[in-house]
């Protein structure tokens, strides 16, 4: 081999072009998205991701994340709704 000849890429020297855009996602559709201030909304958003996760459309670590956060948002949109009856009935009782 000399020095003019271009070399061969191997696994260790192959590069793969960056891309911003994943080519997988490109040719998925945009899933439906649910209104996040609602408890039923978390619930049916939760189901949307486990679905993905199900068919492979989605990694399982990735649908774990997500899962994670909303079930915090869930958390979160409970107490406010806790918090807001709390405020109702104190009002009343004045």
């Amino acid at each position: 081999m000399d020095a003019t000849e271009p070399l061969e890429p191997t696994k260790r020297t192959a590069k793969t072009p960056l891309s911003l855009v994943r080519s997988d996602a490109a040719a998925a559709p945009i899933p439906r998205r649910f209104r996040l201030n609602t408890l039923n909304g978390v619930q049916r958003e939760m189901a949307a991701v486990y679905r993905l996760v199900r068919t492979g459309q989605m990694e399982s670590a990735e649908g774990s994340k997500l899962v994670y956060m909303l079930a915090q948002l869930g958390k979160i949109t409970l107490d406010a709704s806790l918090e807001d009856r709390v405020k109702e009935l104190e009002n009343l009782e004045n």
